[in-house]
C-alpha cells in the first residue's frame, strides 16, 4: 500500500491498481491495454504530483521485470527499464519516489538507476556503487530516498559480519558507507532526514540494536 500527497491510498495486486474511495469502496485500474502481464504487488510508489508507479512482470515469472507502469489517474503508460534491469527476489524496497518526484530504481546488486524522463541514468561500481543484498534482502527495504533526495542502500549483507557493508549514502557525488561490518535488516528515513536502523553484528543472531544516523553526523 502507499498514501499520495493529497491522502488517497493505493494498493496493488498482481493484476490490478487500486484506490480507496471516501465511501470505502475500491476502485480498480487495469493496465491491460498498455501491457499484458502482471505487476509486482509489493512494489508500490506514489509521486508527489500523484503519479503511481508500479513494476511489471512476466504472467510466468513473478520475481522478473519487464518493464515500469505509471498511473496519471487517468490513463497508463509502459516504461521500460533500465539496461541489464534485475531487482531481485520479491520484496518492498526496490522501487522508490523522493521528494522531487525522482524515481530511482534498484537495477541490479550493484547498480541503481534514476528515471530522467524519457531515459534513465545509471550508477554502478564504477560510481562507488556498493553490492548490496543477500540472506534477508527479500524482506528489508534495501533502496530508500531521503528528504533532501539523497539515496540510502542497504550495503551487502553475508554469512561474514566482517564483509558486511552497513549501508551506503549517495549524496548526488559521492558514495559513504555507515555501519560497516554490521548486518542491517531493515531502516526507515524520518522527515528530518534521520535514519533509523535494526542491526545486529551476527547473522542470525536474536540481538538486535537500534542505530540512528543524525544528518549531523552525514554533514561531517
Amino acid at each position: 500500500m502507499a498514501v499520495g500527497p493529497d491522502g488517497t491510498v493505493w494498493a496493488a495486486s498482481e493484476t490490478a491498481l487500486l484506490r480507496l474511495e471516501d465511501d470505502g469502496s475500491l476502485t480498480t485500474f487495469d493496465w491491460s491495454d498498455v501491457y499484458g502481464g502482471d505487476a509486482r504487488s509489493v512494489e508500490l510508489a506514489v509521486t508527489p504530483d500523484g503519479d503511481v508507479w508500479l513494476v511489471g512482470v512476466p504472467h510466468y515469472d513473478p520475481q522478473g521485470a519487464e518493464l515500469l507502469l505509471r498511473f496519471d489517474g487517468e490513463g497508463w503508460t509502459a516504461i521500460p527499464g533500465p539496461e541489464r534491469w534485475f531487482p531481485g527476489p520479491m520484496g518492498a524496497g526496490f522501487l522508490e519516489v523522493g521528494a522531487d518526484g525522482t524515481l530511482w530504481v534498484k537495477a541490479s546488486r550493484t547498480r541503481v538507476a534514476r528515471f530522467d524522463d524519457p531515459g534513465w541514468t545509471t550508477f554502478s561500481g564504477a560510481d562507488g556503487v556498493e553490492p548490496w543484498g543477500g540472506p534477508d534482502d527479500a524482506f528489508a527495504n534495501v533502496l530508500e530516498v531521503a528528504p533532501d533526495g539523497s539515496l540510502w542502500l542497504i550495503g551487502l549483507q553475508t554469512d561474514e559480519p566482517e564483509d558486511c557493508c552497513g549501508v551506503s549514502h549517495y549524496d548526488g557525488t559521492r558514495w559513504t558507507p555507515y555501519l560497516a561490518g554490521s548486518l542491517v535488516h531493515d531502516f526507515a528515513i524520518a522527515p528530518d532526514g534521520s535514519v533509523w536502523l535494526g542491526a545486529n553484528d551476527i547473522l542470525g543472531s536474536s540481538m538486535l540494536h537500534l542505530y540512528v544516523i543524525t544528518p549531523e553526523a552525514v554533514a561531517e
